[in-house]
Parts: structure tokens; sequence; C-alpha cells
């Protein structure tokens, strides 16, 4: 499974996840976190979701932890980007539980955004992944539901 799944930390751009966690780099601390949880997710899910569990570890953007009770969905903000109610009309058009989808503006969690790597707005954390860009509500729909398992 490591071995089809592309690594997704800059000093590995292009390389298997195996081979990158076999020999991590400054800037793949992430890895041994997404390698366990690419091990959990195959011990918990039959053969035949292999290619969700795939689809899943490879999603275009980068892993950026473990993830939390359930699936929380941050969506960050500058509240004068031009793009900031779009991606509101975005979040209020998912499906998911109350008290999962939280607003974070970068400019008052400036810490918790750096250490996620959140440089542009609107940027999307879901789960353990993060997604830049005015995204697509099913885009967005697909990650969430990708995360809990259905």
């Amino acid at each position: 499974m490591l071995h089809v799944v592309p690594a997704p930390c800059v000093p590995c751009d292009g390389l298997p996840l195996s081979t990158c966690a076999l020999s991590p780099q400054v800037g793949c601390e992430n890895i041994p976190g997404l390698v366990q949880r690419a091990i959990d997710m195959t011990s918990a899910q039959a053969p035949a979701e292999m290619a969700a569990i795939r689809e899943a570890l490879s999603y275009p953007d980068h892993w950026v932890g473990p993830l939390p009770d359930g699936v929380l969905v941050e969506l960050w903000l500058d509240p004068a980007s031009p793009f900031a109610e779009d991606a509101r009309e975005r979040a209020a058009g998912l499906s998911v539980p109350a008290g999962s989808l939280v607003e974070r503006e970068i400019a008052a969690h400036p810490e918790r955004a750096a250490a996620i790597g959140v440089r542009a707005t609107p940027t999307w954390v879901v789960g353990g992944y993060r997604l830049r860009g005015l995204q697509s509500p099913a885009a967005i729909q697909r990650l969430i539901d990708l995360e809990r398992g259905s």
C-alpha cells in the first residue's frame, strides 16, 4: 500500500510514501503518523475498501497531523479576502454534525495557522488534510465522507 501512495512532504516529492517512511528528511515530521494511519485504516477495512484507503492517503494536498475525535472541519479565513463570503456559503452547505465545522481567522490564531501550514485563504482542514483555495462543496464533502469512513 505505501509504495503506491506518493509522499505528501516537499523533501520527498515524487517518491513513494514507503521510501520517505524508511528515510524521512527534515520536513517529513508527519510521515510516522501517516504510516500508522495507513496501517490503522487497512486493518479496519476489508480489502474491497483498499481503493478508498489509497484515495484518502493520497489526497492532493498535504496531510497535517493526527485526526481528532470525529471529523473536524476548519475553515481558515482572512475576513478581508474577496473569497471569504463564498467560502462561508460553501461551508454552510456541507453535511457535518453540529460543532464539527469551525471558522478560524489567521490573525486570531497565527501559531496554529503556521503549525499546520495555512499560507492562503481560504484554507480547509478536514481531519488531517489541508485543502487550499475556494474548493467546490463536492470536493470538501468527499473528503469529509472519506474521513467518516462512509
